[in-house]
């Protein structure tokens, strides 16, 4: 092989490296959504933790490891497993929880509730920041906040018998 063609393929890689490596770190999306159920209705959803295997179409099993402080673990439908904790909670209007293993991600969800008229606005927030380089760049290919999120959602009104209303959701990503 000539040595044009060796110097083009190290600057290709350079530039594909360079422009991976330029991946932000912190991902956060928002997501608001209205729910014509009562406030109180769509909680008790929320915050049945062993609850949500019934309904979420993600996960297989939900195993509690501690009440207090407040820890669990899902299993994906792919057998990836996350422990979460709850860091904060106000009932019925909002509800923090952090991700504590994998110890790579640092991660955490953030759900609050507002009576509207004869329903409920939900704003989820889910941030995500990975220091590890090879992590960031698998995050970005395996794991799809919007996916995750639109799927919650969507999965939340299945359980709340409301029809999926695409035009309801208002989205941010920073």
């Amino acid at each position: 092989m000539k040595p044009i063609y060796w110097i083009f393929i190290v600057l290709v890689l350079t530039f594909i490296f360079w422009g991976l490596y330029q991946l932000p770190k912190k991902r956060v999306l928002r997501k608001e959504y209205y729910f014509d159920k009562e406030l109180t209705v769509v909680w008790k959803q929320i915050r049945d933790i062993v609850g949500q295997k019934k309904w979420r179409t993600d996960i297989s099993e939900v195993e509690i490891l501690s009440k207090e402080p407040e820890i669990w673990k899902e299993t994906s439908n792919n057998g990836y497993q996350t422990v979460f904790q709850t860091i904060e909670i106000s009932e019925p209007e909002k509800w923090v929880i952090q991700v504590k293993e994998p110890k790579y991600i640092h991660a955490t969800w953030k759900g609050m509730l507002f009576k509207k008229e004869k329903g409920t606005i939900v704003i989820f927030e889910e941030s995500i920041e990975i220091n590890s380089f090879p992590y960031r760049i698998l995050s970005y290919l395996f794991f799809d906040l919007e996916k995750l999120m639109s799927t919650y959602l969507k999965d939340l009104c299945n359980i709340l018998e409301e029809n999926w209303d695409e035009g309801k959701v208002k989205s941010t990503m920073e």
